[in-house]
């Protein structure tokens, strides 16, 4: 009987033996598996966390891009407004440009049948004054007409000379020098 027990006492000590040895590998196996499970929570943390700060992210930039876009649809819009206000800014100032110009034809009427009256009066002083007139209104800005108002100068001074008018010859001369 003691020859019994010691071989169950030995067997039972092997298979207690193999039994702690399955139970210390179990063991170690739950603790790399603990550890593996606490490391990819750790990295599944830090990519969420990477995946939050993505999608914060792409939030700003989809609003700065809407800002952005809101922004220049303003100022395109503006634009359109300024050049709409130009264009009908532009045919008002053409418009002006024509009443001017007419307003300087009939001027050039006026001053044409002043200068007639003059010339059948045989008034020299008077045809000189509508010449230099005449001149001026061809030599302004508006109408800037140089050769005409050449042609009225170069007249005006014929007379101013014939008539002793010195500041009269001046003023031709200083006007044709403008010109040229």
């Amino acid at each position: 009987e003691l020859g019994e027990l010691t071989q169950v006492s030995l067997t039972t000590s092997t298979e207690d033996s193999d039994e702690i040895k399955k139970a210390r590998e179990a063991l170690k196996k739950a603790k790399k598996a603990r550890k593996a499970a606490k490391e990819a929570k750790t990295e599944a943390d830090v990519s969420k966390k990477v995946a939050d700060e993505a999608s914060k992210e792409a939030q700003r930039l989809t609003e700065e891009a809407k800002d952005i876009a809101d922004k220049k649809s303003d100022e395109y819009k503006d634009a359109v407004d300024a050049a709409k206000q130009a264009k009908k800014d532009a045919k008002e100032a053409k418009q002006a440009a024509r009443d001017a110009t007419k307003e300087y034809q009939d001027a050039l009427n006026f001053y044409n049948q002043a200068l007639e009256v003059s010339r059948t009066h045989t008034d020299k002083a008077g045809e000189l004054i509508e010449l230099l007139k005449i001149a001026g209104i061809y030599d302004y800005p508006w109408l800037s007409d140089y050769p005409n108002a050449l042609d009225y100068y170069e007249q005006a001074l014929v007379i101013a000379k014939e008539i002793g008018d010195r500041p009269s010859e001046e003023k031709c001369l200083t006007s044709i020098g403008q010109i040229y």
